[in-house]
Order: C-alpha cells, then structure tokens, then sequence
C-alpha cells in the first residue's frame, strides 16, 4: 500500500485584518462538502458565532462545482459573516 503523502497546511487571508492556516482535510466521500464544514467551524469560531450547517441546495452547489483552495475559503467567510440563520444556503455561497 503506497504511503499518502504529507500536505503542508495552506495560509489563506479572506479578508485584510485575518490569516488562517487551514490544514489538510483527509479526502472522504463527502469531499469538498467535508472541507467546506470544516471551514465552516473554524471561520464561525474565530468570529465567536455557533457554526451554521450546510443546507442541502449549498452541499449539492459545492459538489457541482471545481474549486480553488482560496476561493472556496473566500466564499465561506462571506457566508459566515453575512449568515443569520443556522444553515448556509447555495444563495450564501454563489458570487454577490
């Protein structure tokens, strides 16, 4: 069995006074979904707000889409800053 191999953690900046480092997700079957729930948690705990989940319309959004690490991270922080309800929705995520 051939060894994974070690991912280095990735900086990003989704807005001029924050840096995050966000590390390696291990690749699941949810894939990008997993990834964007983790950030999810991370951006919401940074600004102290109990995390949204993810609605159905936003997982399948995510899903159908090819994303960059950086843009993916942009689109999440806008949708927890601007999110006022429990669930992000594909509407919190596609470009203003």
């Amino acid at each position: 069995m051939k060894r994974p191999e070690k991912r280095e953690a990735l900086t990003i900046r989704p807005s001029v006074n924050r840096v995050f480092q966000i590390h390696p997700v291990p690749p699941t079957d949810g894939g990008i979904v997993s990834v964007a729930t983790h950030l999810l948690q991370q951006f919401a705990a940074s600004q102290g707000k109990e995390p949204p989940g993810l609605s159905l319309d936003a997982a399948s959004f995510l899903a159908g889409q090819h994303w960059e690490a950086g843009e993916l991270a942009r689109r999440v922080w806008r949708a927890v800053q601007s999110n006022r309800g429990s669930l992000v929705t594909a509407a919190d995520l596609s470009e203003p």
